[in-house]
C-alpha cells in the first residue's frame, strides 16, 4: 500500500543536547530555515526512504562538539527515538618514510620523528528506523 500520504504530515526534528535544530522535514521536503549553523552542509536525509519508515540522518565531518543526545520526532505517527553520540579523536602514528636504526632507540621502536595527529571520524549515520509506520497504514 502507498504510504506517501504520511509525508503530508511528516515533521522530523533532530535536536542535540543544547536543543539545536539538526534537520527538519515538512511535507516530505527539507525545511532547513531553522537549522543550527553547526550542522549546515553536514546533515542529509534520504527522502526516497521516508515512505518505508526510514528517517535516517547522515552527519558528515564529525567534530567533538557533535557529542551529545539526539532525538527524532515524527508527530503524525507519534514516534520518538533517542540516541547518545560519543565522538572521540583517533590518534594515528605515522612512521617517517625512511628511519635509520639510530632513530629507533626506544623499546617500542618509536623515534622522535614519529608524528601523531588526532583524526576525527568522518561520517556518522544516525538511524531512526520508524518501523511503527507499518501499523498506521
Amino acid at each position: 500500500m502507498d504510504k506517501s500520504y504520511l509525508l503530508a504530515y511528516l515533521l522530523i526534528a533532530l535536536i542535540d543536547k543544547d536543543i539545536k535544530n539538526v534537520y527538519d522535514v515538512t511535507s516530505g521536503n527539507a525545511a532547513l530555515s531553522q537549522q543550527d549553523p553547526q550542522f549546515q552542509n553536514r546533515a542529509q536525509t534520504f527522502p526516497e526512504e521516508y515512505v518505508n519508515g526510514n528517517f535516517s540522518l547522515k552527519l558528515n565531518n564529525l567534530d567533538l562538539t557533535d557529542t551529545g543526545k539526539y532525538s527524532c520526532y515524527v508527530p503524525y505517527i507519534r514516534v520518538e527515538r533517542h540516541l547518545e553520540l560519543h565522538v572521540k579523536d583517533i590518534v594515528i602514528e605515522r612512521l617517517p618514510p625512511e628511519s635509520s636504526p639510530a632513530e629507533k632507540s626506544d623499546p617500542a621502536g618509536r623515534s622522535d620523528s614519529v608524528k601523531t595527529s588526532p583524526v576525527p571520524a568522518l561520517v556518522l549515520f544516525l538511524t531512526f528506523l520508524c518501523s511503527q509506520t507499518q501499523q498506521f497504514v
